[in-house]
């Protein structure tokens, strides 16, 4: 079954297009202050679109959340939907009619 990407995950697949990159500098995708905790890129980890690389540990000084330091890489299916908009999520029956 074919699911759509919101306009604001989207922004967020699109963004993570350019490259691997850290939690902490993703967040400047965020368009408002509730969008900082970094949820959209759980949901893109827990949906397949993207994975996560954890750090091996916070530097001297510094005291930020795992998923900050984390390194965020699109997969194919990620790649895939920044491109079109919309994916297949794996598991899920495909529907070959509109019927679905």
């Amino acid at each position: 079954m074919k699911r759509q990407l919101s306009p604001n995950v989207w922004r967020w697949v699109r963004g993570l297009l350019k490259g691997a990159q850290l939690g902490r500098d993703v967040r400047r995708f965020a368009k408002g202050r509730k969008e900082l905790d970094l949820a959209r890129l759980r949901f893109l980890v827990a949906e397949g679109l993207a994975t996560a690389e954890p750090d091996a540990g916070p530097p001297a000084g510094r005291t930020e959340p795992a998923e900050f330091r984390a390194k965020y890489a699109l997969t194919a299916l990620g790649t895939a939907a920044a491109e079109f908009g919309e994916y297949v999520r794996p598991g899920l029956p495909t529907c070959p009619s509109t019927s679905c």
